[in-house]
């Protein structure tokens, strides 16, 4: 069984069907803010500053992940390679814990993806962005270079490490997510998520240029599932937040649906504060002083449960006939660009009447 099918959230006879655990079973771990390349839309703003897991600190989440039955760690950052305990994590985490890498790649020499193959690594996360160097340049700065990214999955796969290529959409990619395709399936990538931009991080203090105007929402959102029917068989197509578009889906009564922040894992954030996703700076908690099952019960986490449930959402959203699927859609989203966490998610067009 792979990861992906431990936290689907069933969608039945017009009702979310959703498993309530005393614990996550995913810790989201921000190992490092240092990062080798410097992308406009970066969700943890990315820099060069000291903030990062100390190795005894790690040993500690360790610790508090195996007595709470958790059931993997998703490693990311910043970079996760340039983090100097790196390869001291791994040794900790290697077959205890299914562990999964969301990284650039520029740093995945034939050597590092070897060394990496030694492990229980169940998938690894390549930020593909761009199918050329001009538009790579635009969203991911001048430090990497795309040609970086595609030796790095050439040498993940090579090694028979999966690999997941991610693209963030936003207003400088969206008219070249095909290539992207094209470009991960002629790599020998089996698996592609595209996720819509989130102004939260660096990405708010450039929404301007990134964030996809909601008009063009519906018929981008129609070209998507295109491309994913399109390339059926050639790669999987994976649609985040394609919930918060039932009404371009057919057959709503067969959706599976991904996790959503809350009810099946979190983000721990250096010093030990929890988050319930890396996109939502709303802090419930910390591991260090704190026991994880009381962290999970905190009233701000059940209050996002019930949004996430499409209860007690706000504005057009309240009376939506939608409302028990999209859920109103990233919290994140409507956080931070509409101040409210109970609104609507911004890039949803439909309006107030």
């Amino acid at each position: 069984m792979e990861i992906e099918e431990f936290y689907q959230i069933k969608y039945n006879s017009g009702k979310r069907i959703v498993k309530e655990l005393g614990a996550p079973i995913n810790f989201n771990l921000i190992l490092t803010k240092q990062c080798n390349s410097n992308c406009v839309h970066c969700c943890a703003s990315a820099n060069d500053t000291g903030e990062k897991f100390s190795l005894e600190n790690l040993k500690k989440i360790i610790k508090i992940a195996e007595r709470n039955n958790v059931f993997y760690f998703v490693l990311t950052g910043g970079e996760p390679l340039v983090y100097e305990h790196f390869w001291d994590l791994l040794e900790e985490l290697n077959g205890k814990f299914g562990i999964v890498i969301n990284t650039n790649a520029t740093l995945i020499d034939k050597k590092t993806a070897r060394r990496l193959s030694k492990y229980n690594i169940a998938n690894v996360h390549v930020s593909l962005d761009a199918p050329n160097q001009e538009i790579y340049v635009l969203q991911r700065g001048l430090k990497t270079k795309l040609i970086e990214v595609i030796e790095g999955i050439k040498n993940l796969l090579e090694e028979e490490i999966s690999v997941t290529t991610k693209l963030i959409i936003t207003n400088i990619n969206k008219d070249y997510i095909e290539d992207v395709i094209k470009l991960s399936i002629s790599l020998g990538v089996k698996r592609i998520n595209l996720a819509w931009f989130k102004s939260v991080g660096r990405g708010q203090e450039n929404e301007g240029s990134l964030l996809i105007n909601k008009k063009d929402i519906p018929e981008l959102m129609k070209r998507l599932f295109e491309l994913k029917e399109k390339y059926k068989g050639e790669i999987f197509v994976s649609l985040d937040n394609a919930q918060c578009f039932p009404f371009l889906l057919k057959k709503t009564d067969k959706i599976n649906y991904k996790k959503l922040c809350g009810d099946y894992f979190c983000r721990i954030d250096y010093n030990g504060d929890v988050f319930p996703c890396p996109f939502l700076e709303i802090k419930i908690g910390n591991v260090f002083k704190e026991d994880l099952k009381d962290i999970w019960k905190n009233r701000k986490l059940v209050q996002l449960r019930e949004l996430s449930w499409g209860k007690k959402l706000g504005g057009y959203c309240k009376k939506c006939e939608y409302n028990n699927i999209c859920a109103g859609g990233c919290r994140a989203r409507a956080l931070t660009d509409l101040k409210d966490i109970c609104a609507k998610d911004p890039l949803c067009w439909m309006e107030d009447e």
